[in-house]
């Protein structure tokens, strides 16, 4: 069990997990409501509660795209990593 990691494989951990905690952060908790200001005009309430922005559901959108965006990548760098492994240690075992 002693394996070695190579620094594109480290590279591809890092960013399958910060790719992940930035995207589920997105997608869970990031608010894209405003509140609206309460206003009394002639006796009548208007307004007040929240509603949806467009550029923080933009933000949003970009966020979660980045996000899963750099998990997949890290993802592909673990697997072109260890088929590299796969492909070295074949061609000395052939020798």
């Amino acid at each position: 069990m002693n394996r070695k990691i190579s620094g594109l494989s480290a590279l591809g951990i890092i960013l399958m997990i910060f790719g992940f905690v930035i995207g589920i952060y997105f997608l869970m908790f990031f608010d894209t409501s405003v509140a609206v200001p309460q206003q009394e005009i002639f006796g009548q309430t208007i307004g007040g509660g929240r509603v949806n922005n467009i550029g923080l559901m933009s933000d949003r959108q970009n966020g979660i795209n980045l996000g899963f965006g750099a998990a997949v990548v890290g993802l592909i760098l673990v697997c072109f990593q260890e088929s590299n492994k796969k492909k070295a240690t074949n061609s000395k075992s052939k020798e």
